[in-house]
């Protein structure tokens, strides 16, 4: 026996050394490689000081590949959602399951999304994988084959995925992550009568919102709009919509007006420049132009409308309202963070949770970091509070209940878990449950009934005189003698791609461009401090997955109606989750459910429409987030998920286990890859009590998940809320923004969006930031006056 285990031995450290002596190998060719392309280079940083911003659309590349990357990629998709063999008579099954990227042109597609969505380093580190997958030498070392990707067979490139998604290097985790995610277009894309092939099977019965044939009506004024809102001419792009016309922000009679167009020259002088429309802009712009100052809007998103959201009513379409086209990733893929970039901001695609700041976060804010006017006991920051619930029209009117939000309220009330009611921004008259079908929150309100900034601050601050530029994204302040005095910005034609650089002056400038884009804004233009881009925080999300015997259709009616607040106090200092649930879209679902192989992802896609998607919300202590510059002076964004953190966040999965097990789920799943599920009966707890087999099955369940951990290898967090990256302090030396919101190097430059939180709201922030950009806007009022009495002398 001892000389059978010795030979054993010997043979797996004989296996070993060749393993090893062959990564030795393929690692000096790849460094040859990568020297030979001579690739280094573009990975060389460069300083704030050296960018030279009519440059910086000159280092943006376009995202080609050639014909046998084209196929290299194919070859990966056709891993992840290729054909799979079923033995099944149902004809329509069948085809679900033969289905593969040609049938959906997802290479075109995946392409396009890159371009259109991906940042600069997301495209060259997609696209030097690929090449690499395209050589013998690469795939030694990425495969351990030396035959080309697209060479090897369809099980063995499916083995490699699977390695690739456990793989402790970060190189093969990321690849896996992005490919896979880059696979959703083959359940979101239409075609022309707004359809996809996959819909039908997977039951996803899919609202056009109004009727198609309305909808096919509409293309014709999203066209003719486009064109007319920005008929900027090859050469001449100094224009500015006059959107004093606009009262109803409504396209189609925006165009039936024959809206004029005003020509300035560069340097144009506005006393204050609003940088970003979205819940902090819209809010500042509105109330220093109803009080009768002149202002303009620069907004580096599009202008879109309740038309426009009666056409972008999918996920695929409605990409371009987001930032990066809704995926925006930290650099080691651990976190996927969603942003709006649009006029009115996340406003326009959020989930209308209307949260007030609470009295704790309030006292924090008041106590640890020294701004006193923001505390529970200020009535001027209560004021600010109710101004915007006021003006955004916060309700729970129209907070009804659809499925997905009675399976939580339902699960927690059989464990004894309290819930409630979450308020919302929206109108309750065209809000109701006659839209029961509806849920297209994400995509822009088509019945106007969400009051974002667009439809609230934004109207007040046009019909009292403000201006409005979309496609225009400022690139560095100008700053003379530690003053602010303009902006540097280029506007954008999106429809033949024409840039042009145009000078702002001013007296004011705000900043509201988001937690991402403010500090890069301020590195870019040189501000020396070192909190700018520090103390990013998240509210990370982690996702449980849940399949019941009925139909749920979680894609339609209210989005976020019910809340559990049962876990948000878990270190006695208010950190820890609330527990709320998600639209979940065929698109947000193929995102976000786990990968083992091609059959079991296209298996549990077919559940997509009984599937409860809910969420532990975390507000973040100790993770550790930053954004810096890339070498284009774009957003770099590092983020990790802290210890206590992570013992909060299992926390809130292992309840919404039991939760939606206790609500009648009989199948539950995390969103780690390569994991395999909670089976049930479906019986739930009617009493609070599981029966013998389901309970044993949910401790087994969740000791696995522990043992797995929140490592970001396998499991990945989801973000919508971005804060603190240049938070305001009473010290100079901690933060960025004064009390008041303007900066501490640099006169006349206020903050006005989440940027500015010192800490995490721990609430959906939309009421938070409303709030405080509020609050700031009256601080600019009072400087504004002191100025006039100061020249009155």
């Amino acid at each position: 026996v001892s000389t059978q285990s010795t030979g054993v031995f010997l043979l797996e450290l004989q296996k070993k050394i060749k393993i090893l002596i062959t990564t030795i190998i393929a690692t000096i060719f790849l460094i040859k490689y990568l020297k030979k392309k001579d690739l280094k280079k573009n990975l060389k940083r460069i300083e704030p000081q050296q960018l030279v911003i009519s440059q910086l659309k000159n280092l943006s590349q376009p995202f080609i590949l050639n014909e046998e990357q084209k196929k290299t990629l194919f070859s990966i998709f056709e891993a992840f959602f290729g054909p799979v063999e079923v033995n099944t008579t149902n004809e329509e099954l069948k085809k679900y399951f033969e289905y593969g990227p040609s049938d959906f042109s997802i290479v075109a597609k995946s392409i396009d999304l890159i371009e259109n969505a991906g940042s600069e380093d997301a495209k060259k580190k997609i696209k030097k994988l690929i090449s690499l997958l395209t050589t013998r030498v690469g795939c030694l070392f990425l495969t351990g084959s030396i035959k080309k990707f697209v060479d090897q067979p369809l099980e063995q490139r499916r083995t490699i995925l699977k390695s690739w998604g456990l793989s402790r290097f970060l190189l093969f985790r990321s690849a896996f992550v992005a490919f896979k995610r880059l696979c959703w277009p083959a359940f979101t894309a239409i075609d022309h009568n707004y359809q996809n092939k996959l819909w039908k099977t997977i039951n996803y019965k899919h609202s056009n919102v109004f009727p198609l044939e309305q909808c096919l009506s509409n293309r014709h004024y999203m066209n003719v709009n486009d064109k007319l809102n920005l008929s900027f001419n090859d050469l001449e792009i100094e224009s500015i919509a006059n959107l004093n016309q606009l009262k109803s922000n409504r396209l189609k009679k925006f165009a039936d007006k024959s809206l004029a167009w005003q020509p300035f020259a560069n340097n144009i002088f506005f006393p204050i420049i609003v940088i970003g429309s979205g819940a902090g802009g819209g809010v500042i712009a509105g109330e220093l132009a109803t009080a009768g100052n002149r202002v303009v809007i620069l907004e580096k998103g599009g202008w879109f409308t309740e038309e426009d959201f009666q056409t972008m009513n999918t996920e695929f379409q409605s990409t371009k309202l987001y930032e990066l086209g809704g995926v925006v990733n930290a650099e080691d893929f651990a976190i996927t963070m969603m942003a709006g970039s649009c006029v009115g901001g996340g406003t326009t695609i959020n989930w209308c949770a209307s949260f007030e700041p609470p009295n704790y976060l309030r006292n924090q804010w008041a106590q640890k970091y020294g701004l006193t006017e923001l505390g529970p006991q200020s009535t001027t920051f209560t004021q600010s509070i109710n101004a915007v619930k006021q003006r955004a029209n916060v309700n729970t009117q129209a907070s009804w209940k659809n499925p997905s939000n009675l399976k939580l309220e339902t699960g927690c009330q059989r464990l004894g878990y309290q819930t409630k009611i979450i308020p919302r921004n929206v109108d309750p008259k065209s809000c109701a449950k006659k839209h029961a079908d509806c849920g297209s929150c994400i995509f822009g309100c088509a019945h106007s009934s969400k009051q974002g900034t667009m439809k609230t601050w934004i109207t007040d601050a046009i019909e009292a005189g403000a201006q409005i530029v979309p496609y225009c994204e400022v690139k560095k302040l100008i700053i003379k003698k530690n003053k602010v005095v303009g902006v540097i910005a280029i506007i954008k034609n999106p429809v033949n791609g024409v840039e042009k650089e145009i000078r702002f002056l001013s007296d004011i400038v705000v900043t509201a461009a988001g937690s991402l884009h403010t500090p890069c804004i301020l590195l870019r233009s040189n501000i020396d401090n070192k909190n700018i881009g520090k103390n990013l925080r998240l509210h990370p999300a982690g996702f449980v997955h849940s399949v019941f015997p009925d139909e749920i259709h979680p894609y339609s009616g209210p989005i976020m109606t019910v809340v559990s607040d049962q876990f948000y106090n878990m270190d006695n200092e208010y950190f820890g989750v609330k527990l709320e649930v998600a639209p979940a879209f065929p698109g947000f679902q193929a995102l976000t459910v786990g990968w083992n192989d091609a059959k079991q992802f296209k298996d549990d896609m077919l559940q997509s429409s009984n599937r409860v998607s809910s969420f532990s919300l975390l507000r973040d202590k100790d993770s550790i987030g930053h954004v810096e510059l890339d070498e284009i002076g774009k957003p770099r964004i590092y983020w990790k998920l802290g210890k206590q953190d992570q013992i909060h966040m299992m926390k809130g999965l292992e309840e919404l286990t039991k939760i939606m097990a206790a609500a009648g789920a009989k199948k539950i799943a995390m969103t780690h890859n390569l994991f395999e599920p909670l089976e049930l009966s479906g019986e739930g707890a009617p009493n609070g009590k599981f029966n013998v087999n389901d309970q044993l099955a949910i401790e087994t369940f969740l000791q696995r998940v522990r043992q797995r951990t929140l490592d970001p290898k396998g499991y990945h967090l989801f973000s919508a809320h971005q804060m603190g990256s240049c938070r305001m302090g009473s010290d100079p030396s901690k933060s960025v923004f004064d009390p008041n919101g303007e900066c501490w190097h640099v006169k006349n430059l206020f903050v006005g969006d989440g940027s500015a939180f010192p800490s995490a709201s721990g609430v959906n922030p939309m009421i938070t930031i409303q709030s405080l950009a509020h609050f700031i806007a009256q601080k600019i009022k009072q400087k504004l006056n002191q100025s006039i009495n100061l020249s009155k002398l």
